[in-house]
């Protein structure tokens, strides 16, 4: 028998906490939910939570990386070859086939604010050319309101 080692363990209390984050965000918004409640959700003691996060933004973080980091593993090609018409494709047949998650993450207001920041500083605050931060902001914004438009419609 193997005994895990704490860098798996942490990454085992990582990923119950964002499941749970996850369910609670169903019916709740993150500023809704307690440390007490997601603890208890997620099979972790309090002291485990804070070993891992130092805040639910964190979580909600994380749970916005992952989703990121699938949408861009096969439209990344798309976009390095220049294909927009395919990596649009790819971005919205994704939203699509994940509507539960993706309405979870755009789930209110303040978590679509916060996508929408955490889009600009992912793909924006590399370039020091203005025009270029303002083109990419441009077409950020663009495809977040037609995202959370889609999203609001019932896709």
């Amino acid at each position: 028998m193997t005994i895990p080692s704490n860098q798996e363990i942490n990454q085992l209390t990582r990923e119950a906490i964002m499941t749970a984050m996850t369910q609670l965000l169903t019916n709740k918004s993150i500023d809704k939910i307690s440390v007490t409640e997601l603890t208890q959700r997620a099979g972790v003691s309090r002291m485990a939570y804070y070993r891992n996060y130092d805040s639910m933004t964190a979580i909600f973080q994380d749970i916005c990386n992952q989703l990121f980091y699938r949408i861009l593993a096969d439209g990344e090609a798309f976009i390095l070859g220049g294909d927009w018409r395919h990596f649009w494709l790819h971005l919205f047949t994704f939203l699509y086939e994940n509507q539960q998650e993706v309405k979870i993450v755009l789930g209110n207001e303040m978590q679509s604010y916060f996508v929408l920041n955490y889009l600009n500083a992912a793909f924006s605050e590399d370039y020091p050319e203005a025009s270029t931060r303002y083109n990419i902001r441009a077409m950020i914004g663009l495809a977040f309101n037609v995202m959370t438009e889609w999203v609001t419609n019932e896709f």
